[in-house]
């Protein structure tokens, strides 16, 4: 997982749509940002416990859409090239680095733990082969279309 810069979680604009997956968002954002909580509101531990849960998977869901930037991008692709994922077990692949994907973009469902969603995969290749340029046939991305809302249904 990435550190993602507190400028981009500070920018509205990147956190639009996000307070109908989080409950308790603006008590979330405070935790994730470090700024101090409203004295005028008195937290239980369970009230504290939940918004610890809430800020992780608001941070959860920054992370899938920082990764999609540009600079997100690059810092995967860092890491990829590290092998921070860990490489293939088969012995044909000659331990190629792999990347972390999740099939879907609903919180909690086929994450792999991290919030990388299902656009990740698609969106670094085209990333990566525009840098060594290769060119992608247009063909590939309806096919990625297409296999994508197959999983989500």
């Amino acid at each position: 997982m990435l550190l993602v810069d507190e400028d981009y979680i500070s920018d509205n604009f990147n956190l639009t749509g996000l307070t109908e997956f989080v409950p308790k968002f603006r008590d979330a954002l405070d935790k994730i940002l470090d700024l101090e909580p409203d004295d005028s509101n008195d937290e239980s531990a369970v009230e504290a416990e939940e918004v610890e849960r809430m800020a992780e998977r608001l941070y959860g869901l920054i992370h899938a859409r920082f990764i999609l930037s540009n600079k997100g991008l690059s810092m995967m692709m860092e890491k990829f090239r590290d092998g921070d994922f860990g490489t293939c077990p088969r012995v044909y692949c000659q331990e190629h680095h792999l990347l972390p994907i999740g099939t879907s973009d609903i919180p909690g469902v086929d994450t792999v733990g991290f919030f990388f969603g299902n656009l990740f995969l698609s969106r670094f290749s085209l990333y990566y082969f525009r840098l060594y340029g290769f060119k992608i046939h247009p063909s590939v991305m309806n096919v990625q279309e297409e296999w994508g809302d197959e999983v989500n249904n």
